[in-house]
């Protein structure tokens, strides 16, 4: 049985592996939420513009605020989203590759989980209102053309099965972490002279990683896993207490803006030492300029500027 005196540098341990943890849950949950947004990419760039009903739920919410505007307006609207949308799909396409066990460990460089997260989510946004548009347009009997793809459909279609699979790993990664925390945390709890309020905080930790095993085991979706963000605070003097930021709200639901404040997308560039450069590095740098950027940039204008420069 361990002695009392490495409670603390276990328990910094465990901290260690619980705040990864929540990282690999954070790009997977992202991951999952690209394939959904390349899959209403994929819809309204089809002829038919006919959309499954669990793609319309959202058009309830949209219906509330801006559905009673002229056609004119809504048009306008849609025309201003998809273009941004287009502007920047070859670099959100790009994310698709990127590998998540690279990305957790901070060996990208100029590129961040919330980096990461935040352009999803920020695309997502922008498909998920572009299919509400879409859909109250013909509701009201205009023709509107398919969104016009700067890649082959079976490209968008080929990055969706590739993300179920990176995803599929994923998750079996974050259970095998799960395992190992409560496997962990039960060690500590057997350890002699533990002071209660460090004893309380383990067994936190310990029912908590429990009941995400259980929704995981049961078929649960990684999005909704329970206590992923739950703050669990464990007292050492080794550890410190470390704040994950969600998300900015960027945009408001049909949103007339096509630009962002560039403070709101901008993040910390990783202090990765770069030993060579390369393309992919290249590629990172380029990508980190771009989302600092307003959304009137387009990628391919960059990429442009970059070669003008080089």
């Amino acid at each position: 049985m361990s002695q009392p005196g490495n409670s603390a540098k276990d328990l910094s341990k465990l901290t260690e592996k619980r705040l990864a943890l929540e990282g690999l849950i954070k790009i997977t949950a992202s991951i999952q939420t690209q394939q959904e947004s390349l899959l209403e990419l994929s819809v309204i760039a089809k002829p038919s513009q006919e959309f499954p009903a669990k793609l319309v739920t959202h058009i309830k919410v949209l219906s509330e605020k801006i559905g009673d505007l002229p056609v004119t307006e809504l048009i306008q609207r849609l025309e201003a989203i998809e273009k941004v949308m287009a502007k920047g799909l070859a670099a959100i396409l790009k994310l698709a590759e990127i590998d998540a066990n690279a990305l957790r460990s901070e060996q990208i460089a100029s590129i961040s989980i919330d980096d990461f997260v935040g352009a999803i989510n920020n695309f997502k946004r922008r498909t998920q209102t572009a299919v509400a548009l879409r859909y109250l347009l013909i509701g009201r009997g205009v023709a509107i053309a398919p969104f016009s793809l700067v890649v082959p459909q079976e490209a968008i279609t080929g990055h969706i099965e590739s993300l179920k699979v990176k995803e599929k790993s994923c998750v079996k990664q974050i259970r095998k972490e799960i395992v190992e925390i409560i496997k962990d945390s039960q060690q500590m709890l057997t350890y002699e002279g533990l002071a209660d309020s460090m004893k309380a905080e383990i067994v936190n930790v310990n029912q908590a990683m429990r009941v995400n095993l259980e929704h995981l085991d049961s078929g649960g979706n990684i999005k909704d896993i329970p206590n992923v963000f739950e703050t669990i605070v464990l007292e050492s003097p080794l550890t410190e207490s470390i704040t994950i930021e969600e998300p900015s709200q960027q945009e408001e639901l049909g949103s007339e803006s096509t630009e962002c404040d560039a403070t709101e997308k901008e993040s910390v560039i990783k202090n990765t030492p770069q030993t060579t450069q390369n393309k992919s590095e290249s590629f990172w740098t380029l990508f980190k300029k771009w989302l600092s950027s307003p959304w009137s940039v387009s990628w391919r204008s960059l990429k442009n500027d970059e070669k003008k420069n080089n």
